[in-house]
């Protein structure tokens, strides 16, 4: 908060949210500050601490602007941040979980300061920093039975930190390396549990205390719970055959890079074969019409004709629908997935065909005709 006076203030009674009012007109609230009821000397000389954590209201949050926060209204539509969706689990950690280095410079600091010489640390010593991991928090999200749910990640501050989760299983999508959003599928309302734990250079150490708490629908005269498990458990059988399809884009995706240096290395390689071009092309058109089936028909949809749906996109037209619904999956969702997941079944046995026998031979004669090195081949020598 700015240095600014506060001119009024009150409690939200029924959801413990502290409201200030300030000299400037502006609002500042402070969503939930049940924690501060439970603060004791107690809990401060402690290494951590969960704090009870309020029931979470479960819904499919609404888009008003057709997408998040205020979505293309433009910088000058004012519209106030709501609270984060989910469960607010709130935590307290003693200190920073500081790395080899940071201690490192900390000792320096001090040698500093009282006009003491500073080493020059050992390489053993960099190096042992250079390959530690960065410390951080991981919090685990279980369900009655002890299922595990979903996994969270914070930075290991220390002091009072809230973190949320969005009551979502973990996303299916292919790991990407950069995208922290990777929510799922809605989970059911009940009983949850959350523990935590500090990973420091690789080592899970288990955290002491953990809490439980409840997920309610929000109106359950029009949200059903039985719907929901209908969703549930379709969510469940569908979400496997997402994964594969995801899965398989990307793997494929793969495959036909490999099949394009394939087929550039073999004219530069003057011990290959003639009939390795035969070979390649032939490989090339059977990657084309597979790709038609799995990604599209480009030759159509860029001249806007109309086609069947492919793989890829029945699969996550149907996934867009499920993640925005409370409702038991319609019959339509239940055919699209007999339909992709029988012609995914086809298209992978194709594949393996495609990947084992065709682009592997084809990689030995090229290997032995001393071809460079191409994507996917493990490279080989012999000592003359």
């Amino acid at each position: 908060m700015p240095t600014i006076a506060i001119r009024d203030i009150d409690i939200q009674r029924r959801e413990n949210d502290l409201a200030l009012g300030t000299f400037g007109r502006g609002f500042y609230i402070l969503d939930n500050y049940i924690p501060l009821r439970n603060i004791n000397e107690e809990i401060l000389k402690n290494e951590n601490h969960i704090f009870p954590v309020k029931d979470a209201l479960l819904y499919i949050p609404k888009r008003q602007f057709g997408g998040s926060d205020k979505s293309s209204q433009g910088d000058a539509y004012y519209v106030a941040e709501n609270p984060a969706f989910g469960a607010a689990i709130t935590y307290y950690l003693k200190e920073d979980i500081k790395t080899l280095k940071q201690k490192r410079q900390e000792t320096e600091k001090e040698l500093i300061k009282n006009n003491k010489p500073v080493p020059y640390p050992a390489i053993d010593a960099l190096r042992a920093e250079d390959d530690e991991k960065e410390p951080y928090l991981l919090f685990t999200i279980k369900d009655v039975d002890g299922k595990i749910v979903r996994r969270l990640t914070a930075n290991a501050k220390a002091g009072i930190n809230r973190i949320t989760w969005d009551l979502r299983s973990t996303s299916l999508d292919p790991e990407n390396l950069k995208d922290d959003d990777n929510s799922g599928s809605l989970t059911l309302p009940g009983k949850y549990s959350v523990s935590m734990a500090k990973v420091v250079n690789g080592v899970v150490t288990e955290l002491p205390g953990s809490q439980t708490f409840n997920t309610v629908l929000l109106n359950s005269k029009y949200l059903k719970e039985d719907e929901l498990k209908k969703l549930n458990a379709f969510n469940a059988k569908y979400g496997e055959l997402y994964r594969a399809v995801q899965g398989t884009a990307k793997y494929f995706s793969e495959v036909n890079n490999r099949v394009k240096y394939l087929k550039s290395v073999i004219k530069n390689t003057p011990l290959a074969q003639v009939e390795l071009i035969n070979k390649i092309n032939s490989i090339e058109n059977e990657v084309i019409n597979m790709n038609r089936k799995l990604n599209g028909d480009e030759t159509l949809s860029s001249r806007t004709i109309n086609q069947g749906l492919c793989i890829k996109d029945r699969t996550e037209s149907v996934l867009y629908d499920l993640l925005r619904t409370t409702s038991a999956p319609s019959q339509v969702h239940v055919d699209n997935y007999d339909i992709a997941s029988e012609e995914l079944t086809a298209f992978l046995t194709q594949l393996k065909k495609v990947v084992d026998l065709d682009i592997v031979s084809l990689e030995s004669a090229l290997e032995q005709a001393g071809a460079p090195w191409t994507p996917g081949r493990f490279p080989q020598f012999n000592k003359k």
